[in-house]
């Protein structure tokens, strides 16, 4: 098993693992939604950051931004990464690593997260984790 962050070395592409992951998990993803942001691109970013977590811990939304060069705000961006990654990040970036209580996936205020309150093997959820992330409740004037 591979350590968090690390590539993972199977021959499948990984933006073909992550579109299959989508898929079997009906998460559907939209052209539109994306407004020409490359998901994978997003993804590839939050994990070099060290994941979700960090990213809002540490106030880097406005940072990965930059880096994407996109339009989208730092906040739409972070909902984007709710709503179609952090499934993945779970089963791809920390292998079933993470603690159960980290496990948990964005519940609560769908509105903001887009993130349903399902977890890995389609198994319903609510924590004090996540929640708090997806709620914008880690303060700071940077994070968004």
């Amino acid at each position: 098993m591979s350590a968090p962050g690390e590539a993972a070395t199977d021959s499948v592409d990984p933006r073909r693992r992550l579109e299959e992951f989508q898929r079997q998990r009906g998460i559907a993803v939209r052209a539109e939604d994306l407004r020409g942001v490359d998901l994978y691109a997003l993804y590839t970013l939050v994990c070099e950051e060290g994941g979700i977590e960090a990213v809002v811990t540490r106030h880097r939304w406005q940072a990965i931004k930059s880096r994407l060069s996109t339009p989208l705000s730092a906040a739409g961006l972070r909902r984007m990464y709710s709503k179609y990654l952090y499934l993945y990040e779970l089963h791809d970036h920390w292998k079933g690593q993470q603690s159960a209580n980290e496990a948990y996936v964005l519940a609560g205020d769908e509105s903001l997260s887009g993130a349903r309150a399902v977890g890995e093997g389609g198994v319903r959820r609510s924590g004090p984790a996540m929640a708090s992330v997806s709620a914008g409740q880690s303060g700071g004037a940077g994070d968004v």
